[in-house]
């Protein structure tokens, strides 16, 4: 625990930090999000020190199959900017990062899908209440050719 610990609330394209001062930035299931990832890869770029580690974890597309497909749905996530792990890839080098480490962890997405099973009786009624505008069977069908998965990653900036 960190009582002290300065927090602040600001949009990822406009970060209240001094050029160069960090060691790292971690987005934690929220770059997929982003409403604009240059920008965002823009900023982390600026805060980080020469040599900071950005830390993502994060939905990715395994096939690119479905993605046209969630990007026809009226989505209000991250499932609708979802990327294939090579656009990911080029992104944060088209950014001035290097990767260090990716790491696939999609088994931990068979598990939330439990979880959410449990909770809501079915992926239906989850997506009914997650995503309200969008038929829930065409979205899991988007999902499905998209075969979503869940990574981790490391880079460094360079």
């Amino acid at each position: 625990q960190r009582p002290g610990l300065p927090l602040t609330c600001a949009q990822g394209k406009s970060l209240p930090v001094a050029n160069d001062t960090l060691d790292a930035v971690l987005a934690e299931c929220s770059f997929s999000a982003m409403a604009n990832m240059d920008a965002v890869l823009d900023e982390f770029q600026r805060i980080l020190r020469p040599g900071g580690r950005l830390a993502i974890s994060d939905i990715y597309a395994r096939s690119s199959e479905g993605i046209p497909d969630l990007r026809a749905l009226p989505l209000s996530s991250g499932l609708r900017d979802v990327l294939p792990q090579i656009e990911l890839v080029d992104l944060l080098r088209d950014h001035g990062f290097e990767i260090l480490v990716w790491q696939d962890h999609s088994d931990a997405l068979k598990y939330l899908m439990a979880q959410m099973i449990l909770s809501c009786g079915s992926m239906n009624a989850f997506w009914s209440c997650s995503e309200p505008a969008a038929d829930p069977s065409e979205l899991q069908l988007a999902i499905r050719r998209a075969k979503l998965g869940y990574y981790m990653l490391i880079a460094k900036k360079i």
